[in-house]
């Protein structure tokens, strides 16, 4: 009985996340020699799966959506867009990092509507950076020579994203992770991935507008294709000792509980933590132009909940 209540308990949570890395599909057209990824197994998200990500969650302060190549299926994307306007979610942002060969036109009208969603709800812009090192670039001229039909259709998909209101510039490589291919690679400089910070607060209190308690999941919030909450930053899917629990069968707070994250006392404590260990992380993988937007600057009205 104290199981069930508890259960029931938890199931009334809901969540305020920093930033959420969410993998949408396994699948990519192209094979770069530094892919920290691995050979991906072309498993995308399901129905179901996607359902139990975002169940109870109230807001996200920045979505990066992952793969493989996420526009590789517009299908799932639509399908994870289209939850987010049904469960009337903020976003502050949504990231997505791409090879740009498969912005299509159909890429970019599902990307309209939900920017329309986004101006309608708080949120800020799109961001999709442009994937440009020796090794993609290797990748295009491979296709070139083996098939020039192709390799014009997706030029054609580049310049369409280069000239969108989402392009957010190119995507230049500061550093490789070791692993996935990348460990084959001959090269010096590789630096070794690290588990993520998991900073939490549950919030009974603070806004009193709101009539459900708030767990506030502050660092990263990897997410891969099976509704696994897990360190998204290398060879996926991730080993066992990164990977916290199934969505499908848990909810984040639950999760969070038997992974023993660390429950902050109150809203600065948490929010002076998150500062802190992004600042950590960023003198670690030192990537350009990141600063740390403090969460729960926006809060939603009751009558938003659903």
């Amino acid at each position: 009985m104290a199981k069930d209540k508890k259960k029931k308990q938890s199931e009334n949570i809901y969540y305020i996340i920093q930033t959420m890395n969410l993998f949408t599909t396994n699948t990519c057209n192209f094979a770069c020699s530094h892919c920290k990824r691995g050979n991906l197994d072309g498993k995308h998200l399901d129905d179901r799966t996607i359902a139990s990500i975002f169940k109870n969650v109230y807001q996200i302060d920045t979505l990066n959506l992952n793969g493989g190549e996420v526009f590789s299926n517009p299908d799932v994307l639509r399908k994870v867009l289209n939850r987010i306007k049904e469960k009337q979610i903020v976003v502050f942002q949504l990231s997505i990092i791409t090879n740009g060969t498969l912005f299509t036109e159909e890429i970019e009208t599902i990307l309209d509507d939900f920017s329309l969603y986004l101006a309608d709800h708080g949120g800020r812009n799109i961001q999709i950076p442009l994937s440009q090192d020796e090794y993609h670039t290797a990748q295009l001229e491979k296709i070139k020579r083996e098939n020039p039909v192709l390799y014009m259709r997706y030029q054609e998909n580049i310049d369409r994203l280069q000239n969108s209101s989402y392009y957010g510039g190119p995507n230049k490589l500061g550093y490789i992770i070791n692993e996935g291919r990348a460990k084959d690679l001959d090269i010096p400089g590789k630096i070794e991935t690290r588990a993520y910070p998991h900073i939490c607060y549950l919030d009974r209190k603070t806004f009193k507008e709101i009539d459900k308690p708030i767990l506030f999941l502050g660092g990263i919030t990897g997410i891969d294709v099976n509704g696994i909450f897990c360190d998204t930053a290398g060879t996926m899917p991730p080993s066992k000792d990164r990977c916290y629990g199934n969505l499908k069968t848990h909810n984040y707070y639950e999760i969070a509980k038997r992974s023993v994250f660390p429950f902050e006392n109150t809203f600065e404590d948490y929010c002076e933590r998150c500062a802190t260990e992004l600042k950590a992380a960023n003198t670690y993988f030192n990537p350009p132009g990141t600063t740390f937007q403090n969460t729960g600057a926006y809060i939603k009205t009751t009558s938003q909940l659903q």
